[in-house]
């Protein structure tokens, strides 16, 4: 009965640490997301800018 009621508990413990593993990868993989967005949005304005500029210099 010991070795049933440890098993379950080790089991227990593994599923928790899996649990607590799967939400530090979900909030890493949603970071890198937003980071790259950031990014790329940075990198958009900027050739949106410079498109600007160098539109009212050839008026």
């Amino acid at each position: 009965m010991k070795d049933k009621s440890k098993k379950s508990n080790r089991q227990a413990d593994l599923l928790s640490e899996l649990d607590g593993i799967k939400s530090r990868v979900v909030d890493y993989d949603w970071e890198y997301r937003l980071s790259r967005f950031e990014e790329k949005l940075k990198s958009e304005m900027e050739e949106a800018s410079k498109v600007v500029i160098e539109m009212k210099s050839t008026k």
